[in-house]
């Protein structure tokens, strides 16, 4: 997923714009839809290859995710 939604769930421009995943708005069953039914260029993911129970423990993980942080947050950028 990182290649694409990037390495913390912050989203990005791989390909057109590509949603961030961190604490993500999205319910569980929208979700779960986007990974087996996707829209634009994201690969379907079938039960086979990704069981719902690790898609589950996934949804759990970017809900535990940072997410982005603001500009004046970055220390770096902030000289």
């Amino acid at each position: 997923c990182y290649e694409c939604h990037g390495r913390v769930g912050q989203g990005g421009a791989y390909n057109g714009p590509v949603p961030v995943l961190a604490q993500t708005a999205l319910p569980f069953d929208a979700f779960k839809q986007q990974l087996r039914d996707p829209s634009n260029d994201m690969p379907a993911y079938a039960e086979t290859v990704l069981a719902d129970k690790d898609l589950a423990d996934i949804f759990a993980f970017l809900h535990g995710l940072a997410g982005p942080l603001a500009v004046k947050d970055v220390p770096i950028l902030n000289h």
